[in-house]
């Protein structure tokens, strides 16, 4: 199949290599076809060979649409600042000294902070390319239920190894961007499944109806699989074939039980809307304070020395934020009647 692609598109063969790890994982590097690498995991060779093939032909999509360089440059970026994170926080679990420990505390945050930073800004690429990744790969193997299968799989191998080692390992974590299947989705859907027991279509009802599925997937950088798989079995229908999972458009009718609602919306937002509201309250502040120095009222001139007030406002508006999210997820209680609270 690689052959046949590199003749079709005139691209050189990519070069192959091997990562000895038990998780399911595959992703492709370079800034250029020439040297671009396709990097498979042992685990992933535990695939039947047509499903391997379906993940490797979506890796050969990145290759044509040159999408592989962009998101290359900025994970290599990135692993500076995360192996700063990743090596001072495990040094600094291994400390007993407690100025060490805030120092290391310090740092690793700050590292994960720029991580975070750099990538936030290959989000919207990392989720875009795979709808056009998944197409071509059906395109090339005429196999849209094996691209399921080896999705669904995957999204189960990467949740049993996060549940095995207790923790997300690096490796999963900073090369997310290239990963055909993210660990956040993984988590989700591979916890509640194995491989021979593959979920039903109303099981991906949140992935396709929710109507704020698309604000609370800004920060993965993977669109849900649910919509990726629905396109698939599109395809398996059009092509004529038997979809791996049926039911599709019987499960639509749970779209009409669900209405948007923008104050669950900016609820859920409320931390982030918070910080700059308590830094526009943190500017008003020192607004005031400035102005009464120009009138000379000592007593509120304060306001416009101490530059702690605007730090102390945006926490506070995130604070504030932060509470009433936690408080919509709980249903109201109501005060217990005067008699029912008397001690007997």
């Amino acid at each position: 199949m690689i052959k046949r692609w590199s003749n079709q598109y005139r691209r050189p063969i990519p070069n192959l290599a091997l990562l000895p790890v038990t998780v399911p994982l595959l992703f492709t590097y370079g800034y250029l076809p020439r040297n671009a690498c396709i990097v498979v995991s042992q685990g992933l060779l535990n695939f039947p060979e047509d499903e391997i093939a379906t993940l490797l032909a979506a890796e050969l999509a990145h290759l044509r649409y040159w999408d592989f360089g962009v998101l290359s440059v900025l994970v290599l970026v990135a692993q500076a600042p995360y192996e700063v994170y990743w090596r001072v926080a495990a040094w600094g679990n291994r400390q007993r000294d407690r100025v060490l420990k805030t120092l290391a505390v310090i740092i690793s945050a700050l590292g994960y902070g720029l991580f975070r930073l750099l990538r936030g800004t290959g989000l919207w690429l990392s989720r875009v390319r795979l709808y056009y990744s998944d197409r071509l790969a059906t395109d090339l193997t005429g196999n849209p239920n094996g691209l399921t299968r080896a999705l669904l799989k995957s999204a189960i191998g990467i949740a049993d190894d996060i549940q095995q080692q207790r923790q997300t390992s690096a490796l999963l974590e900073s090369f997310d961007l290239l990963m055909p299947v993210g660990y956040r989705t993984a988590l989700t859907l591979g916890s509640l499944y194995n491989a021979d027991q593959f979920p039903e279509a109303n099981h991906f009802n949140w992935d396709r109806f929710n109507p704020y599925r698309r604000w609370l997937i800004l920060n993965n950088s993977h669109p849900t699989l649910g919509e990726r798989i629905q396109l698939l079995m599109q395809y398996a229908n059009r092509w004529r074939l038997q979809p791996e999972i049926s039911g599709w458009q019987g499960s639509r009718s749970a779209q009409s039980n669900v209405r948007f609602s923008s104050r669950r919306l900016l609820l859920q937002g409320a931390p982030f809307f918070g910080v700059p509201i308590g830094l526009a309250v943190g500017l008003l502040l020192w607004g005031v304070g400035w102005l009464t120095r120009q009138w000379r009222w000592v007593d509120l001139t304060w306001l416009a020395d101490d530059g702690s007030i605007l730090l102390a406002c945006g926490l506070l508006g995130f604070s504030i934020g932060l509470f009433l999210r936690i408080n919509a997820f709980f249903p109201d209680s109501q005060p217990a009647s005067a008699s029912e609270s008397r001690w007997p």
